[in-house]
Formats: C-alpha cells, structure tokens, sequence
C-alpha cells in the first residue's frame, strides 16, 4: 500500500493574492482549468519563518532541486502555495467557512500543505495546498474609491432616485398626474 504524504502547516502570516473560491484563470492553457493559490507573507526576521525555510530548503536539498516556493519582496518572504482543486478554507476555531465569504488580501492566515518536488526545470520543490485557516479575515470587495487614491472632488454627484416598490418598471407620476422623466 503507497505511504500517505505527510500535511505539514505554514506558520501564520499574511494572505496575498488568495485565489481559494475560484481558480485563476489569466495564464491558463487549452487543456488547464486554472490553479487555486495563495502567497503567504512573512516576516523574516522570526523564528517561525527561519525554521519553516529552513525545512524547505532541506527539501530542495534532498531532490538536488534549484527552485524553492518563495522569494524575498521588499524586506519579506512570499511563500507560494497552489492547488488545482479548491482548498478547505476554515475559521480560526476550525469550522468551515462559507463559500460566499471571499477571504480577501491581508488576512492573517495558515496553509495547510503537501510538499511536492519536480525534475524539469533544474528541480525543486513546489507547495500543494490542502486547507486554509483563517485567524484574521479581511473580506474582499473590491477596491475603493480610496484604494485606488481618488480624493473627494466638487462635482457631479447623482441624486437618488426612488423607485417605487409596488411596480419599479412603472414611471413615477408628478402631482398633475403627469409622468416623470426618469
């Protein structure tokens, strides 16, 4: 009977990039449905970080592979992680979190993961992602106006039009009884 692979679990840190609801799809080919992935945000200077690199490091030293999951950005380690299938994506007191709750960019997080190596390439390792646990959530919406560093302007600004609730296909009727253009 073949040896189950061992789960191992990231220490914590911040969810960058989190594709766990739904697969991306931007570099797919012909014959690929996308991947589900996360990058998992680091600070270096911990003992959690030093000892979680040191183990894949030890990995990619075993298979004589050149490419390890991670790379430093700005002062922090990205470790990336990917699945083509959904992960289980878990609260911080272990219950499920419902599909409609999208876990969003900074949300503090674990990955729970299988270590995979490959031949191609000069070899290494690479992450597969089974379950995610998240301690802190930050919900994705979508960016706004903020975000993306809009300040509020004078101008232009729409007036809330009321809708009727009986019929909100009907036009609203002026007090002569008359319609109103909108």
């Amino acid at each position: 009977m073949a040896e189950k692979k061992k789960t191992y679990i990231s220490p914590k840190g911040k969810a960058k990039w989190p594709w766990l609801r739904k697969a991306d799809i931007k570099y797919v080919k012909d014959d690929d449905n996308g991947k589900f992935s996360v990058a998992l945000v680091l600070d270096p200077a911990t003992v959690e970080c030093e000892e979680f690199l040191a183990l894949i490091n030890s990995w990619s030293e075993a298979v004589e592979g050149d490419g390890v999951p991670y790379k430093e950005v700005d002062g922090a380690i990205l470790v990336r992680f990917a699945s083509f299938y959904p992960p289980s994506v878990f609260d911080a007191h272990r219950n499920v979190i419902p599909p409609e709750v999208e876990v969003g960019s900074g949300s503090e997080i674990k990955v729970a993961f299988q270590p995979n190596y490959y031949k191609g390439f000069g070899g290494g390792i690479n992450l597969y992602m089974k379950a995610v646990q998240v301690i802190d959530l930050v919900a994705y919406t979508g960016a706004s106006a903020e975000d993306v560093g809009f300040d509020e302007e004078d101008g232009y600004a729409p007036e809330k039009a009321e809708v009727p609730f009986d019929n909100p296909d009907k036009p609203e009727e002026d007090e002569d009884g008359s319609t109103l253009p909108f």
